[in-house]
């Protein structure tokens, strides 16, 4: 690998990264796990090992991505997507298994890796020469230390998520400009004068708004690249403390979390899309109950009502077949669901409820 590889590589990584996301975000994850863990589905549990229930149980997009890139698109589970081997390390922020979630510090609950997928992690860990952490109880190691990469990736997540994200909010009306400007204008402090003329002669809000959000990144940028080459050294040896954020200048942390916590206050509490966030449970129950009893049925017995039979001939080649084990069924289910976009998801649940939009 060049230096000059190393922009393909993050940018790579950087589309990849959210590609696990279910219908509904993070919102989806968390109806997902809410769905397993309800002791009403429990029967549907019997016959995974208590590693396969926590995987199901504590969802996590992140692993579903994995699963993904390395198994699901392009090549079905010979190669996926065919990434090279940085470009994997570097989208895994969470290197590890489930049994390793609740260690993860300030990111606990959060796992990069099912079990599934576990044979191909290994091999990514030890191509790239990742540090070991922490072993299963058969002496395998499940846990190892971020690719340096992957605070990059993370960062630049961070970075242009709190910039388009307060951006949609002046778009939808939640957020006035001004609001925006009080957070990213301390970045340019020192260089204000250099750009006051030109912010004055912008006839609208919305080319100042772009002028601004422009300028925020470029500084925004340059410190998280300032704070990789500075703590170089712990981010070899897997021993940086924080996120790559934690290490930059206090004047971009609070714009960072000043962004965040304005989005997380103001946009994502508002009432249109609390109202989605609310009706996800109830989709995403409908459709993982269906789906899932008639996995269930037919790894069971080896066969199918015609109602189950009809339902998994919905996912088409996802679809289980009778001499898989459940776990591998379960798992072809969630990557059906998880692949669904949000109106997709919200047609078919309605479907399978009697309902059809086109009243037939």
């Amino acid at each position: 690998i060049t230096p000059a590889d190393v922009g393909a590589i993050l940018q790579a990584a950087c589309l990849a990264h959210d590609i696990g996301n279910p219908p509904y975000g993070h919102t989806g994850e968390d109806a997902i796990r809410h769905w397993f863990l309800d002791p009403h589905n429990a029967y549907l549990l019997d016959g995974l090992s208590a590693l396969e229930r926590a995987d199901l149980c504590a969802f996590e997009g992140n692993a579903q991505g994995f699963r993904i890139v390395t198994q699901v698109e392009y090549h079905r589970f010979s190669g996926g997507m065919r990434l090279t081997q940085a470009t994997l390390g570097t989208f895994l922020k969470y290197p590890w298994t489930v049994e390793h979630a609740q260690t993860a510090g300030a990111k606990a609950n959060k796992f990069g890796c099912f079990q599934s997928e576990l044979p191909i992690l290994t091999t990514v860990a030890n191509e790239l020469g990742l540090i070991p952490q922490r072993s299963s109880s058969a002496g395998h190691a499940t846990k190892w230390c971020r690719h340096p990469l992957v605070y990059l990736m993370e960062i630049a997540d961070d970075i242009c998520y709190a910039l388009i994200d307060l951006e949609d909010g002046i778009e939808m009306g939640i957020l006035r400009y001004p609001e925006v400007e009080a957070i990213l204008k301390p970045l340019l402090a020192d260089e204000w004068h250099l750009f006051q003329s030109d912010f004055d002669r912008a006839d609208n809000e919305r080319r100042r708004l772009s002028m601004l959000r422009g300028k925020a990144m470029e500084k925004l940028v340059a410190a998280a690249s300032e704070a990789f080459l500075v703590n170089e050294a712990d981010l070899l040896a897997g021993t940086l403390v924080g996120e790559l954020s934690d290490h930059c200048p206090e004047v971009v942390r609070e714009a960072i979390n000043g962004a965040k916590s304005l989005a997380r206050e103001r946009i994502f509490k508002d009432p249109r899309k609390t109202a989605i966030e609310v009706g996800a449970y109830s989709t995403l129950a409908n459709l993982l109950t269906a789906f899932l009893q008639a996995a269930k049925q037919l790894i069971d017995t080896g066969n199918s009502t015609f109602r189950n039979s009809r339902v998994l001939e919905m996912m088409g080649a996802s679809a289980p077949q009778a001499d898989w084990t459940l776990y591998q069924a379960y798992m072809r289910v969630l990557d059906y669901v998880a692949g669904m976009t949000d109106n997709y998801a919200a047609d078919t649940a309605q479907q399978f409820s009697g309902y059809s939009p086109l009243g037939r």
